[in-house]
């Protein structure tokens, strides 16, 4: 049986929200090391930068089998073709559910971005039969994070010592939570 996976793309009132492809490695690679100064507090993954080219084709390449093997999808957000951000839904919080990850190219931040690609993660979550439930965790220090679930209609459900794994977090993770029930019931918010 083949594994469900989210619409490789879905386009939003700003952005399009696509699968990576390893086409993308070169763009994804500009944006992050453009950005890593504004992601790394945030970004566990951002403290291990400048990695080079091979690495992060790599990196994409791993991506692709992940996303054959229904286990993993990552994204690029790109507007008039330009990558200004990535985002995710991995499953990490057990059957029936996934994850949302996602960051802003520096220089693209406070314009809605990450909101517009979240509400299109979440369409296309929703999308397969076997997702019922999406949660967003940050550290609650990332207060612009949090606006993003906020007001696209997510509960907010605790704090929880999480142990801080990047420089400007304090150890104590949000989490927030939407079921299809309540997005099918008020659809996507503004």
């Amino acid at each position: 049986m083949t594994a469900e996976r989210p619409p490789v793309e879905m386009v939003g009132n700003c952005v399009v929200v696509r699968h990576f492809s390893p086409a993308d490695a070169t763009r994804l690679h500009e944006a992050i090391l453009e950005s890593v100064e504004h992601l790394a507090p945030w970004m566990p993954w951002a403290g291990l930068e400048p990695v080079d080219l091979a690495d992060r084709e790599k990196l994409v390449a791993d991506w692709c089998e992940l996303w054959q093997a229904g286990k993993d999808f990552n994204f690029g957000v790109f507007e008039n073709g330009r990558l200004v951000g990535g985002c995710g839904l991995h499953r990490r919080i057990g059957p029936g559910g996934l994850e949302i990850g996602y960051w802003t190219r520096a220089g693209d931040t406070g314009r809605g971005i990450a909101r517009e690609a979240v509400r299109c993660l979440v369409t296309g979550a929703f999308s397969m039969s076997n997702i019922a439930i999406l949660e967003v965790h940050h550290d609650v220090a990332n207060i612009a994070s949090g606006r993003i679930p906020e007001r696209l209609g997510f509960t907010f459900v605790e704090e929880r010592e999480d142990g801080a794994v990047a420089p400007a977090e304090i150890g104590v993770e949000r989490v927030w939570r939407l079921h299809r029930r309540d997005w099918d019931a008020v659809g996507p918010r503004s």
